[in-house]
C-alpha cells in the first residue's frame, strides 16, 4: 500500500515543479548588473505580427528576459531601470549599406575613401583630395607584385577629382571602385591600367 502513495506523492511532486512559471535563476551578481527597460513602445520582431512588450531586461550585453514589467522588477529586483521616455526600442539591424557581398569585396583590399573607416586591423585614414588620393593609390600600388590584381575602393570624384589611366604609371592592373555605385561595384570600374 505504500508504495502506489509513494509513486503517487512524487508524481504529484513533478506536476507542480514541471507547472511551475519559468523564471530565471538569479544569483546576486546577475540581479545587480541588470538593466530593466521600459516606459516605451518595445517591439521584439517575433513572429509575423508586431509584438510589444512593456520591458526589456539586460545582463551582461545579453538580453535575458522580455515580457511584463513587474514579472521583471520580480526576476531582477536590483536591476537597474532605464526609462525610454517614450521612444521606440526594437532590435538592431545591420547597417544597410554594408551588405555581405560588399564587405567580402572591400575589407579584405585597400580602401581610399574620404572619411576615416574603422577596420578589424586599425583605422583607416580618410583621404579627401585628388592630390592625396593620388599619392596614397601610387603608394598603395607600389607594394603590388606585378602578377597580381589591384583592388581598391572609395573613389569618389566629387572629393578625389577625376581619375585617368595616366594617374598610374605602374604595370599593375587596378579596380579603382567607385564609393557611391555601390550596387553595381563589380560593374563599375572607373579606371582599370595594365
Amino acid at each position: 500500500m505504500m508504495r502506489p502513495l509513494i509513486l503517487i506523492l512524487f508524481i504529484n511532486c513533478l506536476y507542480v515543479a514541471c507547472d511551475a512559471p519559468n523564471q530565471p535563476v538569479l544569483d546576486e551578481e546577475q540581479s545587480t548588473t541588470a538593466t530593466i527597460f521600459n516606459g516605451g513602445d518595445i517591439l521584439t520582431m517575433q513572429g509575423v505580427e508586431p509584438l510589444y512588450v512593456e520591458s526589456v531586461v539586460v545582463d551582461n550585453e545579453k538580453i535575458v528576459f522580455v515580457g511584463a514589467l513587474n514579472d521583471a522588477k520580480k526576476s531582477y529586483p536590483n536591476a537597474k531601470s532605464y526609462d525610454l521616455k517614450s521612444k521606440v526600442m526594437m532590435p538592431g539591424f545591420i547597417e544597410p549599406h554594408v551588405h555581405p557581398s560588399i564587405a567580402s569585396t572591400v575589407l579584405p583590399n585597400k580602401i581610399i575613401a574620404p572619411h576615416d573607416w574603422a577596420l578589424p586591423k586599425g583605422i583607416q585614414k580618410g583621404v579627401n583630395s585628388k592630390t592625396e588620393y593620388h599619392k596614397t593609390l601610387i603608394n598603395a600600388l607600389k607594394g603590388q607584385k606585378e602578377e597580381e590584381i589591384f583592388l581598391t575602393w572609395g573613389y569618389h570624384q566629387l572629393w578625389h577629382g577625376e581619375l585617368s589611366r595616366e594617374v598610374i604609371i605602374q604595370d599593375n592592373f587596378a579596380f579603382c571602385l567607385n564609393r557611391s555605385n555601390y550596387l553595381q561595384m563589380e560593374l563599375s570600374i572607373v579606371s582599370s591600367c595594365r
